[in-house]
């Protein structure tokens, strides 16, 4: 044989010998594709070709147990990665891992590769992040948080009157709007300045684009008879900050689904743009420390009792003022040091609960514009709820976070059940142990659905759940999850008659999974459903969400790491 022929039945031998080492590696006893399996691209094909007919990423995984009718299934998601990605679809289990499961399951390690290193900031546990747990008590939330939210709002509300106005019944887009409003309300609360005036420029530019259209065109379109061609606005300019923010929180989703996070990190690094938006947040943010600093310097009170206090105007000043600062410079750790934490850990809440109000919220718009039995019962229920507010005023920020209103409880709840602005929590077994029955070997993997909206895949048996897992439910007496109609919008399903009659809010009709189970409520959770609270008052006070021709009606999402609508069109009118 010649040495050339040598060589070629070497490098076949080669490629043959990788391509078998490059294929998955199944756990035994867990469903899975069985022609994922036998290639070295495992699920990847069936992710694209999900992606190309629906346009989302994230559902892909809990689709595969659908199909494979199981709700404990594996994916082969990344290439030369021969360890499996668990799924698990089952909401008892879901919140049994999440809950009462934590010494088996956590976070998984920072090597881990793409989907699997994925966890939203939200859901890591109070206090993680460097953040004092006094910054979610209701009492800091109420009162110095909410007045600045409240008064964003009133902003949006403010806008979207005069974007009223000028659309002349016509639908327009409003995601904008509203990333925008829950932008400056987030970064007020948080960091006390506003970081930009978006709101208030937005509103004093805003005007109907014209953009190719000769003079008086646009009033002589609005003479036909079509009212469901959408209007653009035109606006103000975004702040710098506002841009870093986008900027940012895009290459955090193309970190995640690369295959090689680390190095994709490090090739962004590298990129001026990345650089420059990320040098001029830290600095922005870095000089907002500084001067909460000073605040503190000159009214040095303990953190924990100054808690809501006229002292504190923002989160960030409870933060440089908590005594674990004054302990860290006991210990001589450099004053820098502990301000290029305070700046992450600030950072990482900010993009949280940011993008997590925004989205939620940009659902709860759709959802009700496509209820209006529902969105009038609303609407009554906070009329009833504050019957001494005329409709040509709105309700306080004090009145909406203490007044009782429970078919408002219940319809934000039925709104994040099927909104799902997290869609997947990412786990890693941190023992060997089991889901269901079957073998979860240490560092693997697991993708959890936080999603309550179609009905269990199928009767496990009992025995197969963990004794944690049936515990709980014997705790429940006989008050299982009443799992009809999950598909569907009913606020009715939270609530429930007490002894007198009267409707009140049940927080244990189904299992909440969207921002953490039961206890465990994500760190930042309780802003988030502060603020959403707030708008979705506001907005139902002083709007009809009418209905909206299907073409600007997609229930599409999109997104890798949160699950925005692909579209979001309203067609308003004022009360």
């Amino acid at each position: 044989m010649s040495v050339l022929a040598t060589l070629i039945a070497l490098a076949l031998g080669g490629l043959i010998y990788l391509s078998y080492r490059a294929r998955p590696n199944p756990l035994p006893g867990i469903p899975h594709s069985r022609s994922s399996a036998r290639r070295a691209w495992g699920d990847l094909p069936s992710l694209l070709a999900h992606y190309r007919e629906t346009g989302e990423l994230t559902s892909f995984a809990f689709e595969q147990c659908r199909k494979l009718g199981s709700p404990v299934a594996q994916l082969f998601l990344w290439p030369l990665a021969r360890r499996p990605v668990v799924v698990l679809d089952d909401p008892r289990e879901t919140e049994d891992v999440l809950l009462r499961r934590t010494e088996e399951f956590g976070r998984p390690p920072a090597s881990a590769s793409g989907i699997a290193s994925v966890l939203h900031p939200l859901t890591l546990e109070g206090g993680s992040m460097g953040l004092p747990e006094e910054a979610m008590s209701e009492r800091f939330l109420q009162h110095v948080l909410a007045p600045r939210v409240h008064r964003c709002a009133e902003e949006l509300v403010e806008l979207w009157k005069k974007k009223c106005e000028l659309s002349r019944g016509r639908p327009f887009e409003v995601l904008d709007d509203i990333l925008l409003a829950t932008f400056d309300a987030v970064w007020a609360a948080l960091l006390g300045k506003r970081g930009t005036s978006g709101l208030q420029d937005e509103i004093a530019a805003i005007a109907v684009d014209r953009t190719g259209q000769e003079d008086g065109e646009w009033d002589e379109d609005y003479g036909s008879d079509d009212l469901d061609q959408p209007v653009q606005f035109r606006g103000a300019a975004r702040s710098a900050m506002y841009s870093a923010a986008g900027h940012l929180s895009g290459n955090r989703a193309s970190i995640a689904w690369s295959l090689f996070p680390g190095l994709r990190s490090w090739f962004l690094w590298l990129t001026p743009q990345y650089r420059y938006y990320k040098a001029a947040r830290d600095r922005e943010i870095g000089r907002l420390v500084a001067e909460a600093r000073k605040r503190v310097e000159k009214d040095p009170q303990d953190g924990v009792a100054a808690v809501g206090g006229e002292s504190d105007t923002c989160l960030l000043d409870l933060v440089v003022r908590r005594p674990g600062v004054a302990e860290a410079k006991a210990a001589s750790r450099s004053s820098a040091s502990n301000d290029r934490t305070v700046r992450k850990d600030l950072s990482m809440l900010f993009a949280a609960v940011h993008e997590t109000t925004a989205i939620a919220l940009a659902w709860a718009v759709k959802i009700l514009t496509n209820h209006r039995a529902q969105q009038f019962l609303l609407r009554e229920a906070l009329r009833a709820a504050f019957p001494t507010v005329s409709r040509i005023s709105r309700p306080s920020v004090t009145d909406i976070l203490t007044i009782s209103i429970p078919y408002l409880d219940a319809t934000l709840e039925e709104i994040l059940r099927l909104a799902n602005p997290i869609p997947f929590l990412s786990l890693a077994a941190t023992i060997d142990t089991t889901l269901l029955g079957c073998p979860i070997p240490k560092d693997t993997p697991v993708l959890c659905n936080p999603q309550f909206a179609r009905e269990p895949l199928s009767d496990v048996p009992e025995e197969a759940r963990s004794k944690s897992c049936q515990q709980a439910w014997r705790l429940r007496k006989g008050q299982g999850f009443v799992t009809q109609d999950l598909d569907k919008f009913v606020p009715d399903r939270w609530l429930k008659a007490d002894a007198s009659g009267k409707a009140r809010f049940n927080p244990e009709a189904l299992t909440r999974l969207h921002l953490g189970p039961g206890g465990s409520r994500c760190f930042g959770s309780e802003l988030v459903m502060q603020q959403l609270r707030i708008f979705l008052v506001l907005l139902v006070w002083n709007f009809e969400l009418d209905t909206l021709p299907d073409a600007l009606n997609s229930q599409l999402a999109e997104g890798i790491i949160l699950r925005r609508p692909q579209e979001c069109y309203v067609r308003l009118e004022k009360i």
